[in-house]
């Protein structure tokens, strides 16, 4: 909430300092069930902000927060094990990533306190979509700033491991627990 993003000018360009934090699930009952974390929450100057301070012209001024999501997913698949990458293509349930959703009223305690990632399986995907707060270059609260709340690259690599490759029809309205094993279910091996 206290970290803003700031620049300075400096002989060779622009140093900028941004602001991340990693949000975790609430994990009361110590089960261990989801040990990534839910999103990486950054702040970070906004592309005119950076365009208008190194006198230039952004190539792409309006890169949502999806595009870091994406970034998530590929860096996640690039450390995957290549067993589980193959396994998770050919069986998996892959990402769909909607649009953003924009902070009412641009309120920045919303976005830190209220808003988070959304992440919503079905049967084809793992729907994500961040919430982004993005400050006007001449904005009287912190302007040109961009928040985005991304998808973790632990949280990718937990959702290749696990639910992404069972089927959707097994979990639906189902507790966990209550659960039958399906022969037709897909066997994880884990290999230590």
């Amino acid at each position: 909430e206290h970290c803003h993003p700031n620049w300075t000018l400096v002989a060779d360009g622009l140093a900028v300092n941004s602001c991340s934090h990693a949000d975790y699930y609430v994990d009361v009952a110590n089960t261990g069930s989801i040990t990534a974390a839910s999103e990486i929450a950054c702040k970070m100057l906004s592309s005119e902000r950076i365009s208008e301070q190194l006198k230039t012209k952004a190539k792409d001024p309006k890169v949502p927060c999806q595009a870091g999501n994406r970034h998530s997913v590929q860096l996640a698949e690039a450390l995957a094990p290549k067993g589980t990458l193959e396994r998770f293509r050919r069986i998996g349930r892959g990402w769909c990533f909607e649009e953003d959703t924009p902070t009412l009223g641009n309120v920045g305690p919303l976005w830190v306190f209220h808003d988070a990632l959304s992440l919503k399986e079905n049967a084809t995907c793992m729907a994500v979509s961040s919430p982004v707060l993005k400050t006007e270059i001449d904005g009287k609260i912190y302007p040109g700033n961009h928040y985005c709340k991304f998808l973790s690259p632990a949280r990718v690599l937990d959702w290749m491991m696990t639910d992404g490759i069972k089927k959707f029809s097994a979990m639906e309205d189902t507790p966990k627990s209550k659960t039958k094993a399906n022969k037709d279910d897909p066997r994880v091996d884990i290999v230590v």
